[in-house]
């Protein structure tokens, strides 16, 4: 579906026939005078551009229209009339848009064309503009001026999710790959992808998994002509589950692409049975299980008739019609090689009986397993034969076959789960693949019918049993596995055998094959291993290259390679080195293991819990005070006449304000070798505190003070050995602050002037400043650009650690840690500025470390390192570091606020908010609304399940009351006088500050923690419903899950991540001014008035 393509010349290579096992006239006529003319005359002439159009027939004939399509132009007149016709011919247009995809290589100007007015086309849908940029930057080679012209418009772009795609293309083709496929567009998009950057920084550096997006990892070494790649695509529309999904494997060989395997998935409607399955109402207040870990992830800081009645009343009032979902639709494709192999289409049939009141838990994954199945499939993976011409007059030809068995069993497996999360479920699988892939290579002598040349045979063979018994229990957090071992069993029998062949095409019996290495240049290798630890015996026994003669390859793995050209080393074994391994499992002869269980528990209190969970290490002794706290504890045994059992505890405890956070691990391991007669232990503590915002100088005057001195520090002690007093010890102090660059970028805030320049860039605080000073002005409590400014100036790039440890660490004589120490310094060596190899009058037992980081480019991050030891000192410089905290974390804690966002922008969590009569929605459209003290809809979940809603209105002191509905609560609001007051269900709750209230539902399960501070601002948490609302004086800011994606109504939004749909209403009318879509959301009341519309105010639309 998205293929690379090579210039103007490459295509994908056309299956001729095989050379294996073809009869002597087949040879004859292939090798014979003027056969092998013809085979290539048909090559080159025109059979290549008619078998690009088989590629693209397999999805048309699926839906009965073979017989439109043997002409290209079917596709170009097909995809040409998309976005003309009614939603339900969507399908029908990304079938059209896909074939268009496959015939590029053969119809490039054609598909150009169409897919220029396609993208350029602002009125056709998303997805299918989409598709056309696809087809732009990867598949037609589009000349420079048009690229240029494709990013002027994104300028006028209306659709975030179209903007945010095509930025995510140009940055991952501006990898400067040297892929000969993608290497002519990545020379125009090196020009052009400064420019992206400088336009759309936001964009640019956020890699968000509820936007549609492009990944693209290629490789190549220019020593074999041999490289791939992989692409990674999602089209999101209006839900949290992407509508296309589409993943693709190709290798390039010798100026020829393949794309060898793709599969692509397409869904409509499915979030109907997700939701039904992970409703809070269903999953959440059941087993506790928090929704904002559904498509993300955060950290938490009277009866249900009163609830429905008075929702039941604003609908009828507001005339809210529900959002409903599409029908249901799945389909999944897979090809390889431009063939279709499989495909699997269900629709709403299927899946109606998953949401029907008759359904059970469980009851479809067990009517999959209990039925037992016996499958054996054949498949030639690769089948082709390229012949070119030569210089010399032979025919070339490379013939490459890959007959694979599959074979798969099931028997006796089931799955129960009761209502009261209770799973059991048993799997007997085994599954066998055993892949031979021969590769040839010769010329073939037409007159002495002989055929000589190179090649290689490798076997690929796996078997993979699985027979495991797990019992769990999704309302305590426990889940077990028990596993008996069925032994002894083969695992792995892998070869790579290279040699020399000559054919004789009229007597193939005759035909001879020579191997490249002989039995004595080659290792032979035989060992057991684990048998005396593990207590099952691993048989290893094979050959190989002697040492001598993998010592560069070593090397250049370890050193020199990048990732995907150490995966070819093993993979594709590009040096043709003879390799043999054959692994079986079998019971060790001494003291064998039998079987074994894995087991996994949860348990999380909150700060006010009177019982914490209990340790079962003798070492443990407090947890965190007055704080959230989460145990995890493994056991993993193996059973059988001795038992080896290995035990680890890991206890994470923070304060409801998140400024204080402690790590601890415990581990215990029982003696598994003979030699060993002491247990291993491992006891680490670690404790970080940090400072935070000073809420109080968020004013005009004293914003740019308000992350002054902020620090983070963190002290690690670690023993191990056999117990954790008399063992090793590492003490560890890491202090983190801002760097003298920061503290003179908060400096220049005083006067607004820029005076320091680093590579080109400004002071990177000073526009958020500006725009939060500006809008302090205006009266606003938060303005956006102050949540911004906040977080950015709260990052601490400035790093010291100080590493004690005791006589008992060996530090130099740990194999792992010097060659560890090796790799990065080898690694890292163009970095290195300075290194002293002797006494530097550190202590011995010490090591300090400092580190600065630094960003010279919008997507780039570096680090100065100084590094002193007990016997160098190292100066490195200007160090390619990531994106993570450990380098140079963040100190604020707002509005959720993370640093695991700095791993994974599943942390990140979009936000709403109203200040005085101004809109910020989730989408970031500002708008600003007549005064009115009537109730107003902030945001309400308008599917069918409808879970929440949030109202809000003006007092005549110019604060904000606010109403959240919420399943069986009511949770109100309000102010008297300068203090905030919270009331649930009408009683007024007595919270003190910074103490959080944790509300249960009849099962124990957390489901709301209200707080306020200095009584001036409340808090509600509901993680089970995965939703969040702060309010404080005039203003109100909204959080929801990803769940919620497109599901919302209110003023607020729709919560779809695309602001060009941000003013339709449920109705499906479009509002052409703010106060027209907003006016739907006012709740009329005799003590209120509603003002009318003017038409005064338009939405102005932000960057994110």
């Amino acid at each position: 579906m998205f293929g690379g393509r090579h210039g103007d010349t490459a295509g994908i290579a056309r299956p001729l026939a095989t050379t294996r096992g073809l009869g002597r006239e087949v040879w004859a006529e292939r090798f014979g005078p003027g056969g092998w003319v013809r085979e290539l005359g048909q090559g080159f002439e025109s059979n290549d551009a008619e078998h690009l159009c088989q590629l693209a027939k397999g999805p048309a004939i699926g839906r009965g229209d073979a017989h439109s399509i043997d002409n290209p132009r079917y596709f170009v007149e097909a995809a040409d009339q998309m976005g003309r016709g009614a939603k339900e011919n969507r399908e029908h247009h990304l079938d059209a848009m896909r074939g268009l995809l496959m015939i590029a290589p053969a119809h490039t100007a054609a598909v150009r064309k169409v897919s220029a007015e396609i993208y350029f086309d602002h009125t056709k849908p998303s997805d299918i503009r989409m598709l056309a940029s696809v087809a732009l930057f990867a598949k037609t080679a589009a000349p420079f001026n048009l690229l240029q012209g494709l990013i002027d418009d994104l300028k006028h772009e209306p659709s975030d999710q179209v903007k945010m795609f095509v930025v995510s293309i140009i940055k991952e083709i501006d990898k400067k790959s040297d892929h000969p496929c993608f290497k002519p567009i990545a020379q125009h998009i090196r020009y052009l992808a400064p420019k992206v950057a400088a336009l759309f920084p936001s964009e640019w550096k956020r890699k968000d998994f509820l936007t549609s997006y492009f990944m693209l990892s290629s490789g190549y070494d220019a020593t074999y002509d041999y490289g791939g790649h992989s692409m990674f695509a999602v089209l999101m529309s209006d839900s949290y589950l992407p509508s296309v999904m589409h993943i693709a494997f190709g290798d390039y060989m010798a100026n020829y692409f393949f794309e060898s395997f793709g599969l692509t998935i397409r869904q409509q409607g499915m979030e109907r049975v997700i939701d039904h399955m992970m409703s809070p109402k269903r999953f959440g207040t059941a087993f506790g299980h928090s929704l904002w870990n559904f498509g993300g992830r955060r950290r938490l800081a009277r009866n249900a008739a009163d609830v429905s009645t008075l929702e039941q009343t604003i609908e009828e009032k507001l005339k809210i019609a529900p959002k409903r979902y599409d029908p249901m639709r799945f389909e999944m494709q897979i090809n390889a090689f431009g063939h279709d192999i499989d495909i699997l289409s269900l629709n709403e049939s299927h899946f109606m009986p998953l949401i029907s009141p008759k359904y059970t838990p469980g009851m479809l994954i067990d009517n999959l397993l209990k039925t037992d199945r016996d499958l054996h499939h054949f498949h030639n993976m690769r089948d082709m034969t390229f012949m070119v011409p030569t210089e010399f007059g032979l025919p070339a030809w490379l013939d490459i076959q890959m007959p694979t068995v599959i074979s798969y069993t099931r028997k006796s497996s089931s799955f129960d789960m009761t209502k009261e999360g209770a799973i059991k479920m048993k799997l007997d699988h085994r599954l066998v693949i055993d892949s031979r892939l021969t590769e040839n290579f010769g010329f073939g002598i037409p007159l002495m019918h002989v055929a000589l040349g190179m090649g290689f045979s490798k076997r690929v063979g796996v078997n993979l049993p699985l027979n495991v018994d797990m019992d769990a229990n999704l309302a305590t957090g426990k889940v077990s596995f028990n596993k008996d071992f069925r032994l002894p069993h083969d695992l792995i029998n892998y070869h790579f055998n290279p040699y020399s062949f000559k054919h004789y095409l009229n007597e193939p019996e005759k035909s001879m094959e020579l191997a490249l290495f002989k039995d004595q240049e080659v290792k032979q290798f035989k060992q057991e291993i684990l048998g005396d630890i593990l207590g099952v015996n691993f048989h290893v026994d094979g050959y190989r290259l002697p040492d001598e003669a993998l010592s560069q390859d070593l090397t250049d793995w370890l050193y020199k390679f990048d990732w995907r050209q150490k995966l070819y080393y093993w993979i594709t074994n590009p040096k043709w080195h003879p390799r043999k391994l054959r692994l079986s499992a079998q019971p060790a002869e001494t003291n064998p293991s039998t079987g074994r269980v894995f087991t996994v528990k949860h348990k999380m209190t909150p700060p006010e819990a009177t019982e914490r969970p209990a340790s079962t290490f003798k070492e443990f002794q407090t947890d965190l005070p007055e704080s959230f706290v989460h145990v995890w504890h493994v056991t993993d045994t193996f059973k059988g006449t001795k038992e080896r059992r290995a035990e680890i505890e890991f206890r994470y405890s923070y304060t409801p304000d998140r400024t204080k956070h402690w790590f601890q691990l415990f581990y215990d391991r029982t003696p598994f070798s003979s030699k060993e007669k002491d247990h291993v232990k491992v006891c680490l503590i670690s404790k970080a505190k940090q400072t935070t915002t000073d809420w109080e100088k968020v004013h005009n005057d004293k914003i740019q003070h308000v992350n002054d001195d902020q620090k983070v520090e963190v002290d690690t002690t670690l023993h191990y050995g056999k117990n954790c007093k008399s063992g090793a010890e590492v003490v560890t102090h890491v202090e983190y602050s801002h760097s003298d660059q920061q503290k003179q970028w908060l400096h220049e805030l005083e006067t607004g002037v820029t005076q320091t320049q680093v590579h080109g860039l400004d002071n990177p605080f000073m526009k958020h400043f500006k725009g939060c000073t500006k809008g302090l002005k205006k009266g606003l409590m938060f303005p956006y650009s102050c949540h911004k400014f906040i977080i950015h100036s709260s990052q601490l790039n400035k790093m010291t650690m100080d590493v004690k440890f005791n006589e008992h660490v060996r530090l130099h004589e740990n194999p792992v840690l010097t060659t560890l120490y090796s790799i990065m310094r080898s690694a890292y060596y163009p970095h290195l500025r300075l290194d002293f190899m002797r006494p530097n009058g550190t202590t011995p037992g010490e090591i300090h470390v400092k580190s600065v980081v630094r960003t010279p480019c919008i997507d780039q991050r570096v680090a100065d390192i100084e590094f002193m030891g007990p016997r160098h000192t190292s100066i490195w410089k200007s160090v390619p570091v990531s994106w993570g905290a450990h380098w140079a974390p963040k100190t604020a804690t707002h509005l959720g606020m993370t640093n695991m966002q700095s791993y994974s922008r599943k942390w990140y969590h979009r936000y709403c908010d109203i200040q005085h009569n101004s809109v910020a929605t989730f989408d970031n459209v500002m708008y600003e609304i007549p005064e009115t003290t009537c109730w107003k809809v902030l945001a309400k979940d308008c599917s069918e399940h409808k879970i929440f809603t949030i109202l809000s209105r003006n007092t005549e002191n110019k604060k904000k009351d606010v109403r959240v509905l919420m399943d069986m609560h009511i949770f109100d609001i309000s102010h008297v006088g300068d203090a905030i007051m919270l009331k649930m269900d009408g009683v007024e709750q007595k919270l003190v500050d910074d103490k959080p209230k944790v509300v249960m539902n009849e099962r124990g399960v957390l489901t709301h923690i209200l707080t306020t501070i200095n009584r001036t601002l409340a808090t509600i948490e509901t993680p089970v419903y995965g939703l969040s609302v702060v309010a404080v004086d005039s203003s109100v800011f909204v959080q929801v899950a990803p769940f919620y994606r497109g599901k919302l109504c209110g003023l607020c939004g729709d919560f779809n991540l695309d602001r060009q749909h941000e003013f339709l209403t449920t109705d499906g009318r479009r509002h052409n001014t703010a106060w027209s879509y907003a006016s739907n959301f006012v709740v009329p009341d005799d003590m209120c008035t509603i003002p009318p519309d003017t038409g005064a105010s338009t939405p102005v639309v932000t960057h994110y």
